[in-house]
C-alpha cells in the first residue's frame, strides 16, 4: 500500500443527484463515454404533486452503463472481513476502485449539517493520503455544489459507522431503488471499464425525443421496474414535468420553493446544449444554429428564474412567484419548438 492514491475525477454533465453526478465524474474521464452520455438523460418524470423530486429517467442503474464495472458490497461484510474502513477504502483505490457509501454528514466537516443534523447521503471516495490522515471525497457541500473536497479519516470512519439505513422496504418503491441504486448501507464499488465503444444512435436520441415532448409514460414503454413501484401513484413525463412545478409555485402559500424543480431542468438544457454541439460537428444535423440558439435562450431563462426563486426564498414577496410561473409558461412554449425543430434536422 502506497502512502497516498488520489484517481481521477473529471467535471460531470450532470451535478443534480449523486448517482448522476459520480458516475459521470468517473466514466467521463475517457473521451468515448460522452458518446454514451448524449444518448442518455433525455427524459425526465415526476410523481404528481412532486412527491419525490424531478428525476431523470432512468434513474443511474450501475449495471445499466457500460463504461463501470460494478460491485455491492453490505457494510457489516467489510467490517467483518477487512476489520478496519480504512483497509479497506485503501486497497480498493489502489486497485482503481471508486467508492460510494451512505455516510452520516453530521460528522463531515463541510456539510452544512455538521455537528446540527444527522443525516445520510451517498459520498464519493476517490483517494487517501495516510500521512495526513485524509480521504479525497465529493458529495453536494459549498451550498449544495457537487464539491470536491478533503476530509479527515476517523471523521469519515464516524460517518460511515453511524451511518442511518434510509431504505424503507415496506414501501415498494424503496425495495426497488435499494436494490438498483445507491439508497441502502450498502458500498457500492465502481471502476472504469474502457474497453467499450460506445456508437451514438440517431435514432435512440429521436424515440425519446419524440417521447419528452408528448410525454409518454416511459415507465410503461421501456418497462425498467419503476412502473411497479409507483404503481399508486400518478406519474408526469418528459414536458408535462413543468406543469407540476407550475402547481407547485401556486401551492406554496408563503413556504420556500424546492430548489431542485427548477436545477434539474437548468442540468437538462445545459446538457441538451451540449448535445447539440455534437450532433452539430458530428454532422448529425445541418444550418442549426438556430436550435442551438434556442436551447441557450432557455437555459438563460431558467438561470433567470432561479435567481427570482432565490428572492422569493428571502423575501416570501408573492411577485416572484408570478413571474416564475409566467416564465415557465414561456420556456414550455419555447421548448416544444426547439425540440420539433431538432426532431425535424435530425430526420432530413
Amino acid at each position: 500500500m502506497s502512502m497516498s492514491k488520489v484517481l481521477p475525477l473529471a467535471t460531470p454533465a450532470i451535478t443534480s443527484y449523486p448517482e448522476h453526478a459520480n458516475l459521470l465524474s468517473i466514466i467521463q474521464n475517457n473521451d468515448d463515454a460522452i458518446n454514451w452520455v448524449y444518448n442518455q438523460f433525455i427524459l425526465l418524470y415526476v410523481s404528481e404533486k412532486l412527491k419525490h423530486g424531478i428525476y431523470f429517467f432512468p434513474h443511474t442503474n450501475y449495471n445499466y452503463c457500460p463504461y463501470v464495472e460494478f460491485e455491492k458490497m453490505s457494510k457489516d461484510w467489510v467490517i467483518k472481513k477487512w476489520g478496519t474502513l480504512q483497509k479497506y477504502i485503501c486497497e480498493c483505490i489502489d486497485m482503481g476502485y471508486y467508492i460510494t457509501m451512505q455516510l452520516n454528514q453530521f460528522y463531515i466537516s463541510k456539510s452544512a449539517r455538521y455537528q446540527n443534523q444527522r443525516w445520510t447521503h451517498p459520498t464519493l471516495i476517490y483517494g487517501y493520503n495516510l500521512e495526513t490522515d485524509e480521504y479525497n471525497i465529493a458529495d453536494f457541500y459549498n451550498n449544495g455544489k457537487y464539491t470536491l473536497t478533503v476530509e479527515n479519516m476517523d471523521c469519515i470512519d464516524s460517518a460511515f459507522q453511524d451511518s442511518l439505513d434510509i431504505a424503507r422496504p415496506d414501501l415498494p418503491e424503496f425495495a426497488f431503488y435499494r436494490k438498483m441504486y445507491q439508497w441502502s448501507d450498502d458500498i457500492i464499488l465502481l471502476k472504469p471499464f474502457n474497453s467499450y465503444r460506445h456508437v451514438f444512435k440517431k435514432e435512440l436520441l429521436l424515440n425519446q425525443l419524440s417521447d419528452y415532448l408528448n410525454s409518454e409514460n416511459v415507465f410503461q414503454k421501456y418497462n425498467t421496474g419503476e412502473y411497479n413501484c409507483y404503481i399508486n401513484e400518478k406519474q408526469v413525463f418528459g414536458i408535462s414535468v413543468y406543469n407540476e412545478a407550475i402547481k407547485h409555485f401556486q401551492e406554496l402559500s408563503g413556504a420556500p420553493y424546492i430548489v431542485n424543480i427548477l436545477y434539474i431542468p437548468l442540468d437538462h438544457k445545459k446538457l441538451m446544449l451540449s448535445r447539440v454541439e455534437f450532433l452539430i460537428k458530428k454532422k448529425y444535423i445541418l444550418n442549426s444554429q438556430e436550435i442551438y440558439d434556442s436551447f441557450l435562450g432557455i437555459s438563460k431563462m431558467i438561470e433567470s428564474l432561479m435567481n427570482l426563486g432565490f428572492k422569493y426564498n428571502v423575501t416570501m414577496q408573492k411577485k416572484y412567484i408570478e413571474e416564475i410561473i409566467s416564465g415557465i409558461t414561456t420556456i414550455i412554449d419555447k421548448e416544444s419548438i426547439a425540440i420539433e425543430k431538432l426532431i425535424r434536422k435530425l430526420v432530413e
